[in-house]
């Protein structure tokens, strides 16, 4: 296990120095390559700025979907092994 976690962070590494830079202008200065294609932030929900109000919707109704399942398959477990403990 111990000489398994300098390869592993070795490779973690190399594949950061492998990805790419911030596209423009940043405090390093220019870009080095500014005939790049940019990467499309409209393509994910998480990286839009702002989603059109039906989408919006969606994702808040998928949130509290998914908040009540949590909720009921974790939480109120725990609240029922807990009053019965009291109980005993």
């Amino acid at each position: 296990m111990a000489a398994t976690a300098p390869l592993a962070c070795s490779i973690w590494y190399i594949v950061v120095l492998c990805l790419p830079g911030t596209h423009g202008t940043n405090r390093f200065g220019p870009d080095p390559i500014p005939d790049r294609p940019s990467r499309d932030p409209e393509g994910h929900p998480a990286l839009m700025k702002e989603m059109d109000e039906e989408l919006g919707r969606m994702v808040a109704d998928r949130r509290k979907e998914e908040f009540q399942d949590y909720y009921r398959a974790r939480v109120l477990p725990a609240i029922e092994r807990t009053k019965s403990a009291r109980r005993v």
